[in-house]
């Protein structure tokens, strides 16, 4: 196995061959006209160095994001990338390097299958190259063949078992490809190879509690707790499991654990703040709970969506500040519009701002899309229906969610005065 898991690192611009004209290139772009950029671009295919991969890579790089600024058609950017492509491909020629090089530039571009091509080439010149093996596998993801990606790098950690990096590789493959059993037994192959290897057993502990192996991970952490004592990546795997398994005041107690244990705190990342705020929420600590929601959303803003639902939820049910609410609901359900939860505290929002019609379609969309559905969404369900006086499929939601929850009591004199409703002349 080469020992170079990638590629040495690209030319700084001003090393590269052709470095004054590209730099000409670029400026070219900055002025936004497309016929003298055109122009100056053709003539760069002209030049003496134009047989350098390298020198190709950056004029198509240059030329691509010129096209985006100018949201050129499919027909304007073949035009003019495609000469340089096929100059890029002849100069690669047969050296692996180059191959790789220009083939990983292809998928940067979107032209799967000519870097398929490329990639193939070159592990045929270093058949056991892993940064060439990694890259095609990837590419044969990317034109849908998965089964050949996996079964390439499988056969590169049968024929180099001690190579940690090729395990690597492969679980990392079985993650994008959505096989976390197979991305764990690699994490665990891994392990067996290099115990002290931090980001394979966090992969580990993660994708126990993924697969359900609920128990392996609380007996995984514990030993290692009992080992190295208390660290926040693995309290905070700990903690994961048990808020999975509802374990809600072992799960706070070992997130504060790993809090206290964090060397700087601000590095904890959203995930971290939001499955705190909801071990808080599940043992009725509502500010607390909101505190940590809300340190979620300033940490991403632009995304947090389990955090801004939940908080949604936790201002409807206060009835507090409820146009906040509408838009942490309505941010939730634009970042997923099938998330049952997200459309149950969506319709929630609509209907305490009387929208009941919306309301009444998202509580459905909920129940519709929920394998298993909350008794929140029943009781909404029936508080919408109520509302547009719908009393006998008001009184049939209330009960559904009487069944599921026998402890919603309040429900049963709800369920008797629509039935009452129902029946009067």
């Amino acid at each position: 196995l080469d020992p170079s898991a990638s590629l040495p690192a690209a030319a700084p611009p001003s090393e590269l061959p052709g470095a004054e004209f590209l730099a000409r290139l670029r400026t070219a772009a900055e002025l936004g006209n497309l016929q003298t950029f055109e122009a100056l671009a053709s003539q760069g295919l002209a030049e003496s160095w134009a047989q350098n991969p390298a020198y190709l890579i950056e004029l198509a790089r240059i030329c691509r994001d010129f096209l985006k600024t100018q949201e050129a058609g499919p027909a304007q950017r073949e035009r003019m990338l495609h000469p340089i492509l096929t100059a890029l491909i002849t100069a690669a020629g047969d050296d692996p390097r180059e191959l790789e090089r220009a083939g990983n530039f292809l998928l940067e571009l979107g032209q799967v299958n000519e870097a398929v091509s490329l990639l193939e080439k070159a592990s045929e010149g270093a058949p056991n190259r892993l940064s060439t093996l990694r890259d095609l596998a990837f590419a044969l993801i990317a034109v849908g063949e998965r089964n050949r990606a996996v079964d390439l790098l499988r056969r590169l950690v049968e024929a180099v078992p001690d190579s940690v990096e090729a395990r690597e590789a492969l679980a990392t493959l079985h993650e994008e490809t959505n096989d976390p059993a197979g991305a764990l037994n690699t994490y665990e192959s891994i392990l067996r190879i290099d115990p002290s290897n931090r980001e394979a057993l966090d992969r580990k502990l993660f994708l126990l509690r993924v697969t359900g192996r609920n128990d392996e991970a609380l007996a995984a952490t514990a030993e290692i707790l009992e080992r190295e004592g208390d660290t926040t990546d693995v309290l905070t795997r700990r903690a994961e499991v048990l808020l999975a398994i509802e374990r809600w005041s072992e799960a706070r107690e070992t997130f504060e654990r790993a809090l206290a244990a964090a060397p700087d705190p601000s590095q904890l990342d959203a995930a971290f703040y939001t499955n705190f705020g909801t071990a808080h929420l599940q043992l009725g600590s509502l500010i607390e709970a909101e505190k940590y929601y809300r340190k979620v959303v300033e940490i991403d803003p632009y995304g947090a969506a389990d955090a801004k639902n939940n908080l949604a939820f936790l201002l409807l049910q206060q009835d507090r500040n409820l146009d906040e609410a509408v838009r942490f609901a309505t941010d939730a359900i634009d970042l997923q519009p099938n998330n049952p939860d997200y459309l149950d505290t969506h319709g929630f929002a609509l209907l305490r701002t009387g929208e009941i019609d919306r309301a009444r379609e998202r509580f459905l969309r909920a129940i519709e899309r929920s394998p298993k559905p909350h008794p929140d969404m029943f009781e909404h369900l029936g508080d919408a229906e109520a509302a547009l006086e719908n009393w006998k499929a008001a009184a049939d939601a209330w009960q559904r969610a009487l069944a599921l929850d026998p402890e919603r009591k309040t429900l049963k004199p709800r369920i008797d005065q629509a039935l009452a409703k129902v029946a009067a002349p």
